[in-house]
């Protein structure tokens, strides 16, 4: 059994240096105390905490709409990519994507009718 810090410090050594471990341990304690600070000015001022929360949900749906629109443009780009190909080769793609995809999309097309 480990009998004091200082034990503990002497055998990680071995494993990482002793001040590693305690500029570690030292940031790990000052980012407590941060936290510590801000959830105290919060709770004495809940008008910005809602200006955050409010800020927090705008900043998830946007990173959602971003994530919409890329969909679209992938969409738009890979319909763009096979409609600018030859018809014998075009024809030879989109057999190959249902086949790809063929049982969700028979999942899709039962789905709505």
């Amino acid at each position: 059994m480990i009998r004091n810090i200082e034990e503990l410090i002497k055998k990680s050594e071995g494993l990482l240096p002793s001040e590693d471990l305690f500029m570690e341990a030292v940031r790990d304690l000052m980012k407590d105390e941060i936290k510590s600070y801000l959830r105290d000015k919060l709770e004495k001022n809940p008008k910005i905490r809602e200006e955050i929360r409010d800020a927090m949900l705008g900043y998830v749906e946007a990173k959602v709409k971003e994530s919409e629109a890329i969909t679209k443009l992938i969409k738009a780009y890979a319909e763009l990519g096979v409609i600018t190909l030859p018809p014998e080769l075009r024809e030879e793609i989109i057999k190959s994507m249902y086949e790809t995809f063929q049982e969700e999309i028979d999942q899709i097309i039962e789905k709505t009718l």
